[in-house]
């Protein structure tokens, strides 16, 4: 939840904050995926191995293909961009966590006693729909 929160001001802290929670909880794939994100946002670390343990947590999920299409189209690499659309479309699906990120960082929140529930709720969605969603720009525009 600070991760996420303090994107902002202090961005540096969040890759910092996030990394130590996916240690805490290396097997929750949501926090991983928002680890993903928040790399490719900030650029200060490599997302790759970030993206490979995604897949590996939840192997049926596209989400953990995204960032190859982005550097892809990026780069104007139409092959690695085709190949990356390929390996989605064989993805059970595309999971960005959202539901579960918003019930557990909004409970995070909340067990802070300086938000009620419903406060958390609000900041918790807000944050989340104010980031891209990586991916997603690339995909539709081909």
């Amino acid at each position: 939840m600070a991760a996420l929160f303090s994107l902002g001001k202090h961005r540096d802290e969040s890759l910092t904050l996030i990394a130590r929670a996916a240690a805490i909880e290396p097997n929750r794939s949501d926090l991983v995926m928002l680890q993903a994100q928040m790399c490719r946002k900030l650029g200060h670390c490599d997302p790759e191995p970030i993206e490979l343990r995604l897949r590996q947590l939840d192997p049926g999920n596209g989400e953990g293909r995204m960032g190859d299409l982005t550097r892809a189209t990026a780069s104007g690499d139409e092959g690695a961009a085709s190949a990356a659309l390929a390996e989605i479309s064989r993805s059970d699906r595309i999971d960005m966590y959202y539901t579960t990120l918003i019930a557990r960082l909004t409970r995070a929140a909340a067990n802070t006693k300086s938000l009620s529930i419903g406060d958390a709720d609000v900041i918790v969605i807000g944050y989340l729909a104010a980031e891209p969603i990586f991916g997603y720009s690339a995909a539709s525009k081909r």
